[in-house]
């Protein structure tokens, strides 16, 4: 199963955070909108819009009264590019708030019931993104289910340039897990997220490289690089974590990787074992 995610350029994260804060950065308590063209992009488990060009909008075709409405001809203009251009639409907005923002009512119905209906020309997905006031994207694809519209909210948002800035869907992922309520208790759910959404490589697992897996895979670490080419032998076994004497002759990563997927408290632990 593919997960979802978007990732924005440089040039497009700038000319539409600008334009989607700046009646924020004026004090003002006011939403904005913009329109954007987006390609596909898909690897083994992933699907990514890449959102490369921004459609600001013109004079008339938007109203701000504290949240803010689009007309016809704007949405009209920004479709009719897309289909021209031969890739996909997505509606950008801004929340008054930090943090991965859901939805409200108001933009499931613009959203679902407005905007993904006129964008099936483009015979791909609507992609909304919404803005938070400390520049985290949240995103979600609308997917055309029979005569209906079901929303896929992504995994993660990137902006790439000289450093990539990641936002992390930390709402869909980590819903208070009971098997880390204290682990969340003590960084809260957005630390938590961040550091789940790592994928850490451990070369060498000795009596330190083995531990340190351990405590990875049980604090929601969801995918683990294990490196080593050396197999147990009986001196390690007075600080060898998990081995016994009937473990000697085995490889290092495969006795680490089966006894860290019975610890891992992950949703979707994944494991590689590198032994050369």
């Amino acid at each position: 199963m593919k997960h979802y995610s978007c990732l924005l350029t440089p040039e497009a994260h700038k000319k539409s955070s600008d334009h989607l804060l700046n009646q924020y950065r004026l004090g003002k308590k006011q939403e904005e909108l913009c329109f954007a063209l987006w390609r596909p992009s898909s690897g083994r488990t992933r699907f990514t819009a890449i959102i490369y060009e921004i459609i600001l909008p013109e004079e008339g075709e938007r109203n701000l009264h504290g949240n803010v409405s689009f007309e016809p001809s704007y949405l009209s203009r920004a479709v009719k590019f897309a289909y021209r251009k031969g890739v996909g639409l997505a509606i950008m907005h801004n929340h008054l708030a930090e943090g991965w923002q859901q939805l409200s009512l108001p933009d499931i119905i613009a959203e679902r019931d407005r905007i993904a209906p006129a964008t099936r020309i483009t015979k791909l997905p609507l992609v909304g993104l919404t803005l938070g006031i400390d520049e985290i994207w949240s995103a979600r694809y609308w997917q055309r289910k029979k005569e209906e519209f079901e929303c896929n909210w992504c995994r993660d948002v990137r902006v790439i340039g000289n450093r990539i800035h990641k936002s992390t869907n930390c709402i869909d992922s980590y819903q208070r897990r009971e098997k880390l309520k204290r682990t969340i208790d003590s960084w809260g759910i957005k630390c938590q997220s961040q550091l789940a959404d790592m994928h850490v490589g451990i070369v060498g697992l000795g009596s330190v490289g083995a531990i340190v897996a351990e405590s990875l895979a049980r604090i929601g670490v969801e995918k683990l690089t294990l490196i080593d080419f050396d197999q147990v032998e009986t001196h390690n076994l007075d600080r060898l974590l998990f081995a016994t004497e009937k473990d000697v002759g085995r490889l290092k990563v495969h006795l680490s990787e089966q006894n860290i997927k019975k610890s891992s408290t992950a949703a979707n632990f994944r494991v590689l074992s590198v032994p050369h």
